[in-house]
C-alpha cells in the first residue's frame, strides 16, 4: 500500500486542474456540431447519457485509484482483475491511443486558432504544431511544473465558458429543438461514439493518483470536484448551442466562437483564440502525462524496452517515454497535415480506443470491487460496451492493437508483485466508501 506522503508531487488543487484539463479538451469547442449533424437537436440526448454515465465511471475509478495507486492505472486494475496479458493490452491501447488522439485535439485547437487569428488555411497545422510541442514540453517538465500551468489556465477558461453560455442564453429559441430525432435512435447513437472524445479523461489522470499526498482520500475528493464542474460546464455549452444556434449549427465549423461573438463582440476572435489553446494544451498535457507513466510501468513489467521505464517511480518524470510518444504524436499530426484527413475520422479511432480502455477499467471494477460499487462499475461497463458499437469500423482499432501483448518479445516474468495484497473496496449502506469490506 502506498502510504500518505508528507511531500506529494500533486496536491488537491493541481490535481483538480489537470483532472479537468483532460475532461475540457478542445472537443468541447467543435463537439455541439458534431453531435448536432449526427443527431439533429437530439443530440442533447447524447450529452445527457453520457453526463448520466460520467459519475458511474468516476467514482469507479475514483475507488480503484484509492485503492490501488499506480503509475500503470487502468492496466494495473485491469492486472488485478484478469492477469497479465489484460493489463499489457489495457496498456497498449491507452499508449497507441495517443499517437492519434494528441494530434486529433491539435487539430481542433490550431483549428479555432487559425480562425480566430484570420491565419488561413496552413496556419491551422501550424498552430496544432505550436500547441502540440507546448504540451510535451509540459509533460517533459513533470507532473508539478503542469499541475501548476493547469491550474491557472482551467480557472481562467471554465469562467470564459460560462459568461459566454449564460451571456448567449437571451437569444434562445425554444423552437430550434424541433423536429427533435432527426436521423433517429441511429442518429443519437453515432453521436455518443463521437462524443465520448470529450468525455474520455478519467482513465487518462488514473496513473497519476500515486503522486497525491494521501491517494485514498485525495483522489475522491478531486474527482467529485472535476465531476461537478465537468457538468454545469457541458450542459451550459451544449444546450446553449443548441438553442441559440439551431439548424445552423449543422454547418458552423465553431460553434463556440458564435457563442463568444454573442457576449464579447469584436473581440471574441481574441478569445477564441485564448480559449482554444488552454484547452488543446491542458488535455493533451494531460493525456501525454498519463500516456508517459503508463508506458513507463509497461516497460517497468517487460512488455517494452526497459530504458523506458525510467521515471516510473512516485515523484519521478518518465520523460524517455515521454519523449517517445511525443516524437509519434508529432509524425502523425505531419503526416494528418500532408492527407488532410477529415477531423471525424482522426477523432474517431482515439474516441474507439479510449472507451475499449475505459471499458476495461469498469470491468475490473466489477471484478475488485465490492457492495454499491461493484453494481455501479457493473453498469457503467455494460453501457459503454454498448456505447463502442456506436464507434462503427472504429471499433475494429483496439482489436487490432490487442494482439501486440502476444507479439512482444520484451515479456520477461510476471507483473511485479505488489507490496501488499490488494484490498476489496466498497460502498457501505450510507454511500460511505469502506475499505476491507
Amino acid at each position: 500500500m502506498i502510504q500518505p506522503s508528507t511531500t506529494p508531487s500533486l496536491g488537491r488543487a493541481r490535481g483538480v486542474a489537470l483532472y479537468l484539463a483532460s475532461l475540457l479538451g478542445a472537443g468541447l469547442l467543435v463537439m455541439p456540431a458534431l453531435t448536432y449533424r449526427a443527431a439533429g437537436p437530439a443530440s442533447l440526448l447524447a450529452w445527457v447519457l453520457l453526463l448520466a454515465l460520467s459519475p458511474l465511471v468516476a467514482f469507479t475509478f475514483a475507488e480503484l485509484g484509492a485503492r490501488r495507486a499506480d503509475s500503470g492505472g487502468v492496466a494495473t486494475y485491469v492486472g488485478d482483475a484478469f492477469g497479465d496479458r489484460g493489463a499489457a493490452t489495457v496498456g497498449f491501447w491507452f499508449v497507441l491511443a495517443l499517437p492519434l488522439g494528441a494530434p486529433a485535439t491539435a487539430v481542433v485547437g490550431g483549428g479555432y486558432v487559425a480562425e480566430a487569428l484570420g491565419l488561413g488555411p496552413g496556419g491551422r497545422y501550424a498552430a496544432a504544431a505550436v500547441l502540440l510541442l507546448a504540451a510535451i514540453g509540459s509533460a517533459l517538465a513533470g507532473v508539478r511544473v503542469a499541475g501548476g500551468v493547469q491550474l491557472a489556465l482551467v480557472a481562467a477558461l471554465a469562467l470564459v465558458l460560462v459568461i459566454a453560455s449564460v451571456g448567449a442564453l437571451p437569444q434562445a429559441h425554444p423552437a430550434n429543438l424541433t423536429p427533435f430525432s432527426v436521423h433517429g435512435v441511429g442518429g443519437i447513437a453515432a453521436a455518443v461514439g463521437v462524443l465520448f472524445f470529450s468525455f474520455a479523461g478519467w482513465e487518462a489522470v488514473a496513473p497519476l493518483t500515486q503522486e497525491f499526498g494521501d491517494p485514498r482520500r485525495d483522489v475522491r475528493l478531486v474527482t467529485i470536484a472535476t465531476l461537478a464542474i465537468v457538468t454545469v460546464l457541458y450542459l451550459l455549452v451544449a444546450v446553449t448551442s443548441v438553442l441559440v444556434l439551431g439548424p445552423g449549427l449543422a454547418g458552423s465549423t465553431t460553434p463556440v466562437q458564435q457563442l463568444l461573438a454573442l457576449r464579447f463582440g469584436a473581440g471574441s476572435s481574441a478569445v477564441t483564440a485564448a480559449l482554444a489553446a488552454a484547452l488543446t494544451y491542458g488535455a493533451m498535457t494531460s493525456y501525454l502525462t498519463g500516456a508517459s507513466r503508463m508506458a513507463a510501468a509497461l516497460a517497468r513489467d517487460g512488455w517494452l524496452p526497459a530504458g523506458l521505464s525510467r521515471g516510473h517511480e512516485r515523484g519521478g518524470t518518465p520523460r524517455r517515454a515521454a519523449a517517445v510518444i511525443g516524437v509519434a504524436c508529432v509524425v502523425v499530426l505531419t503526416a494528418v497535415s500532408g492527407l488532410g484527413m477529415p477531423l471525424r475520422e482522426l477523432m474517431a479511432l482515439p474516441s474507439a480506443m479510449f472507451i475499449t480502455v475505459t471499458a476495461a477499467g469498469l470491468w475490473a471494477g466489477a471484478r475488485l470491487l465490492t457492495g454499491g460499487g461493484r453494481l455501479l462499475a457493473t453498469a457503467a461497463a455494460v453501457v459503454l460496451s454498448l456505447v463502442l458499437l456506436g464507434c462503427g469500423a472504429a471499433a475494429l482499432y483496439p482489436l487490432a492493437v490487442a494482439v501486440l501483448p502476444a507479439l512482444s518479445r520484451r515479456r520477461v516474468g510476471s507483473r511485479r508483485a505488489v507490496e501488499v495484497a490488494p484490498e476489496p473496496v466498497g460502498c457501505g449502506p450510507a454511500g460511505e466508501a469502506t475499505v476491507g469490506v
